[in-house]
């Protein structure tokens, strides 16, 4: 608990020591009006997870299923029937 306590309290030990690769599919469905800017962080996440598609949802912050639900089913499906 300490570590997981640690890293919620200080994001950077998060993102310090990442490593790894998955080598199968994966969908990061993320919201165009995010704060978090996941479509400039392609090249990271690409690193770890290579055959990652990114899908942005127009109109959607971080909380993509719930500001388009629809339109986050959608993608959710399609990429799950893709497998």
């Amino acid at each position: 608990m300490e570590v997981i306590e640690k890293a919620l309290n200080d994001i950077t030990v998060m993102q310090s020591n990442i490593s790894g690769v998955y080598e199968g599919p994966a969908s990061f469905i993320y919201g165009k009006a995010s704060h978090f800017s996941v479509s400039s962080d392609e090249e990271r996440i690409k690193k770890h997870f290579p055959n990652a598609e990114l899908v942005g949802i127009e109109g959607a912050t971080h909380l993509v299923h719930t500001d388009c639900p629809r339109e986050f089913l959608a993608a959710l499906l399609n990429c799950l029937q893709c497998e």
